[in-house]
């Protein structure tokens, strides 16, 4: 039994690890929110965010130290941000909202 096209829809739209949106997601909205921004001659801001030296995690602990990591700060970051606002993984460390 197939999933119903929501569920297929979030899925696509979200990073497996963390659970906030991935980069795909970021792309359509940021595409979406600056077409909007330049009708009504308004701002969009993005902020990226590089969380390092996950290498030095990865060697001394491991990738699920650092996973575990990706999700604690996945989660603080949606936690801190307003209701509006998208916390999206961009690629494998780097997040933007």
């Amino acid at each position: 039994m197939r999933p119903p096209p929501r569920a297929l829809r979030a899925r696509a739209v979200h990073d497996p690890l963390t659970g906030v949106h991935n980069r795909g997601f970021f792309n359509e909205v940021l595409q979406t929110q600056v077409a909007a921004a330049m009708r009504g001659s308004s701002p969009v801001s993005v902020m990226m965010v590089d969380v390092d030296p996950f290498k030095r995690i990865n060697d001394a602990h491991g990738h699920g130290a650092r996973d575990h990591d990706l999700r604690v700060i996945a989660q603080a970051m949606a936690r801190a941000t307003r209701a509006y606002d998208i916390v999206c993984r961009f690629c494998s460390e780097p997040f933007s909202l």
